[in-house]
């Protein structure tokens, strides 16, 4: 099984849809929030199919928080992480992924701001 992970794309898809064209056969994309509508627009636009949740810039948008996710023999939570306040401590998420019992963690977090 073959994923491809995307998050914050804010409306913006031409490099999610570029990556997907670029990457070859995909089996599953997945979307970190920030845009959830967005998760929508690329299985529309690449005919694949999209687990996505919602985001901290997805105000009033009804959708997942956090999904786990089966494949493969392997458990994935995917989750933006701003509920789990990343930019802090990653402590609250992996604890959250060790109560779900998940082997993979999927969030936003950008290089080198998480202590």
């Amino acid at each position: 099984m073959r994923l491809l992970v995307f998050s914050d794309s804010h409306g913006q898809l031409d490099y999610a849809l570029q990556a997907v064209e670029e990457s070859g056969k995909a089996d599953l994309l997945l979307h970190a929030g920030d845009h959830f509508r967005d998760g929508m627009e690329l299985a529309y636009k690449t005919g694949l199919p999209v687990k996505s949740v919602v985001g901290n810039c997805d105000i009033g948008l009804r959708g997942p928080l956090e999904l786990v996710i089966r494949m493969a023999n392997y458990r994935f939570l995917l989750t933006h992480g701003h509920l789990f306040h990343i930019y802090d401590s990653l402590d609250k998420l992996v604890s959250r992924g060790q109560k779900l019992r998940v082997n993979v963690v999927i969030c936003r977090l950008l290089g080198g701001q998480a202590k």
